[in-house]
Parts: structure tokens; sequence; C-alpha cells
């Protein structure tokens, strides 16, 4: 036989195929892979099943929660906070009447933001025991369990603001077109739905711009971020004849002035402005009355809502602008009590152990989206007291946090990436996240717990990741160190 001739045997078609493992083997040497994060999600689904059904059909946060309900309702966008929690999940879910199915929903995304983290790390090259850790506050958090039952944007916004990092970090060290385009769509709907979402567009951008400007992804970034925000933009504007996310910024900073303003110091352009003068003294005054109570200075007014918004807007700068150092010190007061160890004096609304009588308005919204059923919800003691116990020591406390972000700035200064794997971008981006959703709320808002909740994914993913690069920089010094010795020692044994 010729050396052109093959034999039969020796054809790619005759050749024996490798037979496909079958799907029992393949689940369980995944099952054989996976099994702490499938442990801890076991965990996680008995909490999210018990916190259903203790506060059933759902939690109110009495002021938030009408006016999410009232928006997906008549669809319109509110004028106090972006719509983004009612048009995303409200609404999708009105036709089936049910609030217990909303708060299911919710407990699902929690679920999948603790999957998202793990896999992440995974795709980063992380340890499958370094994801599962980092994953673990997101899945067993007491206060991730809170929210979840509650009708409230922070469960939607944290998985929104865990699904645009994510994707942007797929492939961190070339992340696809595709990806950054869509990572600035949902940003953009995270933005929507709470406002301090806009800024987390500001690390995405630095990560495509150092070490090298990646231009046409930014343009992709921008050109996803752009898309929904301008089309609400459109829609706010058709409704209150201006565009723009709310009707409610100036009047948020104005209550934040209602705190340290001396008005008798301030010589104001507008007469008008003097009527929002407090009279309170200085140190008595309530900033949510300020804001909502229909008899404060503002709605006494009877102003539209974007001439209010204006009005008390111009009263805010130009209080900053007379008292700027009682600004910063104000501001600074808010930041320390947002990371200080003892919180118990801070309003918290997330604690199973709150019982609340809901109010007509609430009833009566709720009754509407339920169909004519009854929305009030039903506290079931013997599950909310071991909820509550679990709650008050399954959570990662403020002053944590802190640690953390100090952890992750350490990580960029000091870590060392020598595998090339994306680490250091992918730690700019998560830290810087995670320090835009704890530092926005302590500087621009009123302290409370809940505003932390939707910055831990993204911390928990600085960590791990900032652990790892600090580790590798000791194992690279350590092999340093260890040439020269090991140089010694073969040169001794030649001389020998």
């Amino acid at each position: 036989m010729g050396t052109g001739e093959h034999r039969p045997s020796d054809r790619p078609s005759d050749r024996p195929r490798a037979r496909p493992e079958a799907r029992p083997g393949r689940l369980l040497r995944t099952i054989a892979r996976h099994w702490p994060i499938l442990v801890v999600l076991l965990l996680a689904v008995a909490l999210r099943v018990v916190a259903w059904y203790a506060v059933h059909p759902s939690w109110w946060i009495l002021g938030d929660s009408i006016g999410y309900l009232d928006d997906a309702i008549h669809l319109q966008p509110d004028r106090w906070r972006p719509s983004g929690y009612s048009l995303l999940l409200l609404r999708p879910l009105l036709p089936a009447h049910h609030l217990s199915l909303v708060t299911a929903v919710q407990h699902l995304l929690g679920l999948g933001v603790g999957v998202l983290v793990y896999a992440t790390l995974l795709r980063l090259g992380l340890h499958g025991w370094t994801a599962t850790v980092a994953a673990v506050p997101a899945l067993l958090d007491g206060y991730f369990l809170a929210t979840e039952q509650m009708l409230a944007s922070e469960t939607l916004f944290t998985a929104l603001v865990t699904g645009g990092i994510a994707l942007i970090l797929w492939r961190a060290e070339r992340p696809p077109h595709v990806a950054v385009a869509a990572a600035g769509v949902v940003l953009a709907l995270a933005a929507l739905t709470r406002l301090v979402g806009l800024a987390l567009v500001a690390p995405a951008v630095l990560v495509l711009l150092v070490p090298r400007p990646a231009w046409t992804r930014l343009a992709m970034l921008g050109l996803g971020f752009a898309l929904p925000i301008s089309l609400y933009l459109a829609w706010f504007d058709h409704h209150y004849g201006q565009p723009n996310l709310t009707a409610s910024s100036g009047i948020f900073l104005y209550g934040r002035t209602t705190q340290f303003v001396a008005c008798d110091r301030i010589p104001f352009s507008d007469e008008r402005l003097r009527q929002l003068c407090p009279s309170e003294p200085i140190g008595s005054r309530n900033e949510v009355w300020y804001v909502f109570d229909p008899e404060s200075p503002l709605a006494r007014m009877h102003l539209s809502d974007t001439a209010g918004n204006d009005l008390a807007g111009r009263f805010a700068a130009e209080a900053l602008r007379a008292q700027p150092g009682d600004y910063a010190a104000l501001t600074w007061e808010g930041v320390v009590r947002s990371f200080q160890w003892d919180q118990r004096s801070l309003p918290d609304d997330m604690r199973f152990d709150t019982y609340q009588r809901l109010p007509n308005e609430a009833r009566a919204i709720g009754t509407q989206y339920e169909g004519g059923g009854d929305p009030r919800p039903v506290y079931r003691p013997a599950l909310i007291g071991p909820l509550a116990a679990y709650q008050a020591v399954a959570h990662v406390p403020a002053t944590v946090c802190l640690l953390a972000l100090l952890l992750s700035a350490a990580g960029l200064l000091l870590g060392r990436d020598p595998e090339r794997r994306g680490l250091r971008p992918a730690l700019a981006l998560t830290a810087g996240a995670a320090f835009v959703l704890l530092m926005v709320p302590a500087l621009t808002a009123i302290v409370a717990p809940r505003y932390r909740v939707p910055a831990i994914p993204a911390l928990c993913i600085a960590v791990a990741i900032s652990g790892q690069m600090l580790a590798q920089r000791v194992r690279l010094r350590h092999a340093l160190a260890s040439e020269p010795r090991a140089e010694r020692l073969l040169g001794s044994a030649a001389r020998d």
C-alpha cells in the first residue's frame, strides 16, 4: 500500500469517538465542584421562605411604598424619586394582583445577586472558597432578607448594580463592546431606580480610561447609559413640563440646610426665600417635616411641583454659599454616624421586630394593586422573633464596610496581578462603586442603615480581589527573597 493511502482505521470518520459524559455524571461533577456555594444557597432559600411567610404579603416603607404603587398603577413619573422600581418590577407584576408575588420575585433577585458575586469572582480566576465567602453577605445578611420583603427599591437597585458590574468584569481584561453597552443600559436603569446610581458611571468610565483609553468601549458605555436616561427625561418632561429625573432634588437639599441655616446672616436675593426659614432653634429642627409635611413653609406656599423644587433649590444654594463651613460640618457628622459601630440611635425601618399599621392611603392604593384584596401585612410572631434575633447578629456592620473600603484601597495601591487577569481594573470598578454607594447617601441624606445594603455585594467582590492581589504581592516578595539564598546554596555546593 502506497504512502499516500490511508488504512480504514486511520480515517477520521473511522476513529472511535469519545463517548459524551452522561448527564448524571456531569451533574455530580458540578455539585462536587460547587458544593460550598450550593450549601449556602440552600440555607439562603430557607431563610427567604421564612421571611416571606413571617411578614406576609409584604412590608411597607410607608411614604415610599405608597408612591411606588401609585406610579405603577397610573404609569406616571414620580415627583420625589425616579420611577424605575415601579416601571421595571411593580408594573409588570400588576396583572397578577399579588403583593406576595412582588416580594417573592425580590427574594429571587436577592439569590441572583449572591450567585452573580460568586460567578464573577470565579471568572476572575479566584478560588471557589474565596468566591463562596464573598457571596455569603448577599445571601445570608439579615438586612438583605428585610429589604427583599419590603415594597422598596433597594433589592432591584442592588441587582441592577451588581449585574452592570458583572457585565463589565465577565472579561475584565478586554470586555466585549456588546457587554459594555449592555452594562451602560443596566447602570442607567439602576440610576432610574435610585438617583445615587447616576454616579456609578464614573468608576466604569475610569476603568475604561486607565491605563489606556478604550474609546470605542467608552462610546458604547455612554450610548447604553444615555438611551434609557434620555427616554425617561422626555417622559418626565411630558408630565411636568421640565426634563428632569425628579422634582425633589432642590427640596431634599433644602431639608438638609434647615439643620444649620441661620437666616439672619443671609442677605437673600428674593424675599420669598425668607419665608422658607425655619422657626425653631438649631438642633431642634425636623428635616423630614420640612421636606414632606403639608404644613411646612414650602408646602404652605402652594407652588407647583417644579416651581417649589426650584425655589427650595435656590434657598439651599444661597444658604450653602453663606455657610459652607456649617454644611461641611453637617456632612462630616453624617459620614461619622454612617460608619459608627453602634447604630441603635439611627432611624431603622428594616428591623423584623417593627410592626406597622397601614394608614388609609396605603390601604387604598394597596387594595387597588391587589385587585380588591387586603394589602395589610400579617405578622407571625413565632417567626418574627427568631428572624429579629438572627438579623441582630447576621449582618455586615457599618464600621466593617469602612474597613473593607480601606482594604480595597490597600489592594489598589500595593497589590499585584502577575498573571494579568484584569484584577486591578476589576478592583477599581467594584471599590469605586462601593465607595459611591456608601458615601453619597452619607453626604446627602438622613443617615439610615438601609442605604448601605446595595453597596455590600460590590464591596465583597472588591475585598476578595484585594485580598488576592495583596497575597500575590507577598508571594512575589517571598520568591524574590528566596532566589539569592538558593543561588548561594548552589554556589557552595559547586565549591564542595
